[in-house]
């Protein structure tokens, strides 16, 4: 990783950024899950995809909210493993 070379403070910079964007891209997905409801209301409803065979897309706004997923897992995992020390020895 590139952001390593330059130092710890440069690291917990990119992946502090890293969870903004993923709390950005959540607060977007709930501003227009209230705009534009679905039935349920917490779900993916207007995702289905039709045309390959009933299997789950995300598509729209869905992909906000799997960008705010991978964005705070990053963070998490960085948080927990090199922050506070927890080890994966299976890694």
């Amino acid at each position: 990783m590139a952001r390593a070379g330059r130092g710890p403070r440069e690291e917990a910079r990119y992946f502090a950024k890293a969870a903004v964007v993923g709390l950005l891209f959540l607060v977007a997905f709930a501003r227009v899950g209230m705009a534009v409801p679905t039935t349920p209301r917490f779900g993916f409803g207007r995702d289905l995809g039709h045309g390959l065979n009933h299997y789950w897309t995300p598509r729209g706004v869905t992909t906000f909210l799997i960008i705010c997923a991978v964005a705070w897992v990053l963070a998490l995992s960085y948080w927990l493993m090199r922050l506070r020390g927890w080890e994966l020895p299976w890694l």
